[in-house]
């Protein structure tokens, strides 16, 4: 089954429907926040277990306006280097790429994602231009006491895949520490078809060896303080296949990822203004060997980065909760391709919001946010990126609530984009100023009851970015990036849940409409849809729970993506449907689960990006046990 742009007009029209009877206030896993903007989305441990997610990329590929694209994430009408992904608060973009591979983000030590569509380099600085994915991983119980819970995990899955978990949490009053360990083994020997001969193989050169430890602990000092350790190691070797038309069966990937992150939280430090302290140091080094070929490789890039930051807020009286901080970060580089580079950046920020209560009027409380930021980076020029909000709500039987927000957001080129050698296919340009971006939202949430729980949620928005730093060959065919190109983005982002019966029934649907426009002054390109934004996103996502027994099943249908930027040649649209079955039970003193996972139901031979293949039906099987 495929959808158009009308069959997902008209379902939006049944829903918008459904929704003009009351539902229950009361918050749902995925639902737009009420303390947030309509353009922010939440996950939770319950979202990660109905949705059978392995990786922090499962997760995200269900939410609007999200594209997850072989491991990489684009939101809305931007690429993955301008999307700031944060673990707990520590920034995991690097300067040499920006973007963040999510699939090698385990989801077992993950408590809450936050997804944040649009500019917000106010509070996260460069890089922000498309938006924000904050991942918080678990904590600690806000109870005292000892307490001890362990749980581990086999599961076996198509294409030679085998993959083993265990976790340990252990609470003793004041000291609270999570210990989580995953390993996975995979063949990735799936069949694909060539498009050009129609001749049916396997993906070659496509398996993995992984191994991912997160150690995390926090201890509770007097005087309402908090200090909190993580660190984690990823260790990854694979094999990377390259592309249909450009195979490298001998090429190899390897991962070597570290990070330690330190913070200290006091609440009441004065008046009731509260300060944290955060530091933390990243470690990420990438290898590539390709011993055969047109030109044979052999390269090796360590990012390493040290952060610290200052942040104290707090409320002045019953109208004002103010927010500011101070950050530091030196990011380091050594490439055997690049050299050897190094970035500074200073920033200050702050922001305020002023609410109004109990105000005698329709709605019941108005709020306004400004909020600034000041970034001084070593190698460009100061950036001022400022952004305003305004909530407007109305409580009761019937909720609604509006909100709007205008900001300004940049990216500063990645050392790549700057400093990569000319070889025989591309070049850098050390000439590159930063992309700037304005991005509008105007959104409304609306709940009141009708047979349980319904909650409706819609969100317009507009971007526009100057100075795009785009890739393209030059008259002597070397690819070069430079800042040529403009482009304007408009869409609608709709979320709606349904839960009629408590937690036995659960109906979601999410649909994205978005027009990304390229407006350099390229007669070729202007006004021509960008590369990879499809025009329409639907998911639809059902879920059953009776007596242990669960069902979900989730449908994904991703429009038509152009892969040229003149609009000559695209991919098709695609339709594809996951589900899954699971049991929970306990005996002998343990909690034990029984899960059994169908994705690409219908073997579908679809593509994400040009060039590399998706697997077709996938089984997976896990038993679960915990105590």
């Amino acid at each position: 089954m495929k959808y158009s742009c009308y069959t997902s007009f008209v379902l939006l029209m049944l829903i918008a429907v459904l929704i003009a009877v009351p539902a229950a206030s009361q918050q749902d896993t995925l639902r737009l926040s009420e303390r947030v903007s309509t353009s922010e989305a939440v996950l939770t441990r319950a979202d990660f277990k109905r949705l059978a997610c392995e990786n922090v990329g499962d997760a995200l590929k269900n939410i609007t306006g999200v594209y997850v694209r072989n491991g990489q994430i684009a939101l809305r009408d931007v690429a993955a280097d301008k999307v700031v992904i944060l673990l707990d608060n520590q920034r995991l973009n690097t300067a040499q790429g920006g973007g963040v591979d999510v699939i090698t983000l385990p989801i077992d030590i993950v408590e809450k994602i936050e997804v944040i569509r649009g500019g917000s380099s106010a509070l996260y600085g460069a890089d922000a231009v498309g938006g924000v994915i904050k991942i918080t991983t678990r904590g600690q119980s806000a109870e005292q006491g000892s307490r001890v819970n362990a749980n581990a995990h086999v599961t076996i899955a198509s294409f030679h895949t085998f993959v083993t978990g265990v976790d340990f949490a252990h609470q003793v009053d004041h000291l609270n520490y999570l210990l989580s360990y995953k390993r996975t083994t995979s063949r990735g020997d799936y069949d694909y078809v060539t498009p050009s001969t129609g001749v049916k193989g396997p993906w070659l050169n496509n398996d993995q060896s992984i191994h991912d430890l997160f150690l995390k602990g926090s201890y509770a000092l007097p005087n309402e303080a908090t200090l909190s350790l993580s660190g984690s190691l990823y260790s990854a070797a694979t094999g990377a296949p390259g592309i249909i038309d450009q195979l490298t069966p001998f090429a190899r990937l390897g991962y070597d990822n570290k990070n330690i992150n330190a913070s200290y939280e006091q609440a009441n430090v004065f008046g009731n203004f509260n300060l944290k302290l955060q530091t933390y140091l990243l470690f990420f080094e990438l290898t590539y060997k390709n011993p055969v070929g047109i030109a044979p490789s052999d390269s090796k890039h360590d990012n390493d980065a040290v952060s610290f930051e200052i942040q104290q807020n707090g409320a002045i009286g019953n109208v004002v909760e103010l927010s500011y901080g101070y950050t530091f970060r030196h990011d380091k580089l050594t490439s055997t391709d690049i050299g050897k580079r190094e970035r500074n950046n200073h920033a200050a920020y702050s922001l305020a919001t002023v609410s109004f209560k109990n105000i005698p009027f329709f709605f019941d409380e108005v709020s306004l946010t400004p909020a600034v930021r000041y970034d001084y980076p070593s190698d460009f020029n100061a950036e001022w990126s400022p952004k305003i909000s305004v909530v407007v709500k109305h409580t009761g039987t019937f909720a609604l609530t509006l909100k709007s927000h205008l900001t300004r957001s940049y990216r500063a080129p990645t050392f790549n984009d700057l400093y990569w050698p000319k070889d025989s296919y591309s070049e850098g340009n050390p000439n590159l100023v930063p992309e700037i971006g304005v991005n509008y939202d105007a959104g409304i949430s609306i709940s009141y009851p009708l047979l349980g729980e319904v909650t409706l949620s819609g969100n317009y928005f507009v971007n526009n970015l100057d100075n795009l730093i785009l890739w393209a060959p030059g008259g002597d065919g070397l690819w070069r990036p430079s800042n040529i190109s403009k482009t304007e983005a408009l869409g609608v982002e709709t979320a709606f849940r349904w839960k009629p019966f408590g937690d036995v029934v659960e109906l979601g649907a999410d649909y994205t409409y978005m027009q990304a426009l390229d407006k350099s002054d390229s007669k070729a390109t202007r006004d021509k849809d960008l590369i990879y934004r499809p025009r329409n996103k639907f998911d639809v996502t059902l879920g059953l729970r009776v007596s242990g027994i669960e069902f979900n099943v989730a449908d994904h249908f991703v429009g038509k993506r152009y892969t040229t930027a003149a609009n000559t040649q695209w991919l098709d649209a695609y339709n594809v449907v996951d589900g899954n079955i699971g049991y929970s039970f306990k005996a002998w003193d343990f909690n034990w689960s029984l899960k059994l996972e169908m994705n690409n139901l219908g073997d579908l031979n679809y593509t994400q990006v040009e060039g590399s293949p998706v697997p077709g039906r996938e089984l997976r099987f896990t038993l679960g046990c915990g105590f």
